[in-house]
């Protein structure tokens, strides 16, 4: 199977804890995994359900008031029409990826509840989609003295770095810009930088 596409997802949520918080805005970018010539952007604002249990330093940076939220989608069509992007030839990319796929992973859980629904960004029906690309990861070889954190990353290779107050879309933008200087210095290596379609086929 060829992965042929990186799909960019950044989640916004009211914690850290995929078990008790909650996704409220969505931001991806899909992009051609060996040009990275982008394909679409999407994102969505998710109405909260159980924003009292939300954590104040998570709301904090993301911005949530009911004012801006009021024109959200609710969870189950919202979280579905964003499904409907995805198909198994996009690999799961972003940066800190198994926080975005912790939650992503739980919204599936919460959808199956209601629709026995796959994983569309698995190529096995009920199985495991185990291919994720983390961003500070790629960066590593490439650093004398690593950083890890999304704005010292920024820094360090040169991209303007998100505001301090989070957009999910703005999220998987700055991560682009990332891929594309990581890309740039690794050629600058003499590497063969990522990802050619090959590896993953």
């Amino acid at each position: 199977m060829a992965y042929d596409k990186l799909v960019l997802i950044d989640f916004e949520t009211t914690g850290l804890d995929p078990q008790r918080h909650e996704i409220i805005e969505i931001g991806a970018l899909l992009c051609d995994a060996k040009t990275l010539d982008i394909c679409w952007e999407y994102e969505s604002k998710l109405k909260p359900v159980m924003i009292d249990q939300a954590q104040p330093e998570a709301l904090a940076v993301n911005g949530y008031t009911p004012e801006l939220w009021k024109d959200a989608k609710a969870f189950i069509p919202g979280f579905t029409d964003f499904l409907a992007k995805l198909d198994h030839t996009m690999i799961f990319t972003g940066q800190n990826v198994w926080f975005d796929v912790g939650f992503y992973q739980h919204a599936l859980t919460r959808l199956r509840m209601y629709d026995d629904l796959i994983d569309p960004l698995d190529p096995t029906p009920h199985g495991y989609s185990y291919h994720r690309l983390d961003i500070a990861s790629m960066a590593w070889p490439f650093q004398k003295d690593p950083v890890y954190r999304m704005s010292k990353l920024s820094a360090v290779f040169g991209v303007v770095p998100e505001h301090s107050t989070h957009r999910a879309i703005n999220g998987v933008r700055n991560e682009y810009a990332l891929l594309k200087k990581i890309r740039e210095r690794g050629q600058a290596y003499g590497v063969a930088v990522y990802p050619a379609q090959e590896v993953f086929a």
